[in-house]
């Protein structure tokens, strides 16, 4: 009796698991079939929708199937990946599709020139181009933060170290060095073309696992764009663990920018958050007054950058008719730029147009705001100081934001 009891449990358990993984499988083929749709309309594809599919594994993370006319993506790509990742995956089989239903076929070369003139026509990147991608392999590209050559960087490094000595003579001609060497950066990026300069660019997804965007976090995203040398797209992405779709954040631009500007916003939000208990516990707030007294912390923030970034075009404009002690309080006040040259913002725009071909420009609605609260909330923002992330020989505290020189 005891026998048949336990295995009449285990049968109902397996099928109590098979019916809960057709259901994840059935909502992962209706997201994938979302995305399908996006990405055809995006791009403008003259394609007729395939079968999709959630593959039960192997080596294999998709493949395209021209017979049976089907996309399949693997379970494992798909509860192991990033959403976007799991994308630029469809991406790929949907530039097979292409090459066949509209290119005439591979021919042979299921990776040769036709199906890379597909990829670039889907803004497809470098880590997602290549045959027979494996999980392992794929994470460790996708990570890969490294914007220009090895030498170029590390020399750039060192310098911008040197800038802060209290040698005058050896910060000045850190300085004059540190200048040249970025001008060679710059013409680096400049010799460089078409998917290539894309490599040294990228992206990273916020998510704010909820299906709006706060006043606060769009005031943040906001800041990024205008400070940090990125740009910042609203989106939204499916959550394999909840089986839902929620707002995110794409932020785009060259890998140490993004990561940069990801931190910028994590800490400026945390920074709100922690300034607003700190706020109730010294003054007399009103229910409902704290997120407008964080999206003051934001907006104040905000503010400082932008006179730190004013500091540093009038330091450019007077430097002849300062002198050093002035010059170097200036530069402490105001640092390192990350606003991109006319160059890098160029093939940064081409590089957002390759992900979002069809972007809208839209009023992000987030409630109203209460002044009094905004305006406790700004003046802590003013006096806000963002410790360096990314090392280096910057002083511990000092915000690299400021205004970016001619190149």
């Amino acid at each position: 009796m005891q026998n048949s009891w336990t295995e009449a449990s285990a049968h109902i358990c397996r099928d109590l698991l098979e019916e809960i993984g057709a259901q994840r499988d059935e909502a992962y083929c209706a997201e994938l079939s979302h995305e399908w749709e996006t990405i055809k309309w995006s791009y403008g594809l003259k394609l007729l929708k395939p079968c999709l599919r959630v593959s039960a594994g192997g080596s294999q993370l998709g493949g395209w199937d021209p017979e049976s006319r089907t996309i399949s993506v693997s379970r494992e790509a798909l509860e192991s990946l990033s959403w976007d990742s799991v994308v630029s995956l469809l991406k790929h089989e949907i530039a097979h599709q292409f090459v066949d239903e509209v290119l005439g076929g591979h021919h042979n070369q299921p990776h040769g020139s036709l199906f890379g003139s597909a990829c670039d026509r889907l803004g497809l990147l470098p880590p997602f181009r290549s045959a027979n991608l494996r999980i392992d392999e794929l994470r460790e590209r996708v990570v890969r933060r490294q914007s220009l050559p090895e030498r170029l960087r590390r020399r750039i490094e060192r310098l911008e170290a040197l800038t802060d000595s209290d040698n005058s003579h050896e910060s000045g001609v850190a300085e004059d060095l540190l200048s040249r060497l970025r001008s060679e950066a710059a013409e680096v990026l400049s010799k460089t073309g078409g998917s290539a300069v894309f490599e040294d660019f990228g992206s990273q997804t916020i998510d704010l696992h909820r299906k709006r965007c706060s006043r606060e976090q769009m005031a943040a995203a906001g800041m990024l764009s205008r400070h940090f040398g990125v740009e910042v797209v609203f989106s939204s992405a499916f959550n394999v663990r909840t089986l839902e779709r929620s707002r995110v954040i794409v932020v785009m631009g060259r890998h140490e920018k993004v990561e940069m500007a990801v931190f910028a916003f994590n800490y400026c939000l945390a920074e709100a958050q922690r300034a607003w208990r700190h706020h109730q516990n010294v003054a007399s707030v009103q229910a409902g007054d704290g997120p407008s007294f964080r999206l003051g912390v934001i907006l104040g923030f905000d503010e400082a950058l932008k006179a730190k970034a004013e500091i540093r075009v009038s330091e450019a404009g007077d430097k002849g008719g300062k002198s050093e002690s002035n010059s170097k309080a200036a530069s402490a006040a105001a640092p390192v730029s990350l606003v991109p040259g006319a160059q890098e913002a160029k093939v940064l725009a081409g590089f957002v147009a390759a992900q979002f071909p069809r972007l809208t420009t839209t009023t992000l609605k987030g409630g109203s705001a209460r002044d009094g609260a905004v305006t406790a909330g700004k003046k802590v923002g003013r006096g806000m100081d963002m410790p360096n992330p990314l090392g280096g020989g910057h002083q511990r505290g000092r915000l690299l934001v400021g205004a970016e020189t001619s190149t």
